[in-house]
């Protein structure tokens, strides 16, 4: 998610020195579409399982005192 803030900003600020209108609009369409693709993403990780719990790493080794 925040690939995604850092990128709007980057592309707001180009847009700002952009002459085309045109390529602001099918910006925004394409963020749109990324985002309800991330959207359908997420809810078929958490349907299936694979996000209800963070990955986690074993740390028994730790405990050789």
């Amino acid at each position: 998610m925040t690939s995604i803030r850092f990128a709007g900003g980057g592309g707001g600020f180009g847009a700002g020195f952009s002459l085309r209108n045109d390529l602001q609009a099918q910006n925004a369409i394409f963020g749109k579409e990324i985002f309800q693709y991330q959207r359908n993403g997420v809810k078929l990780m958490m349907s299936k399982g694979w996000l209800e719990e963070p990955p986690k790493m074993d740390l028994s080794f730790l405990n050789t005192s």
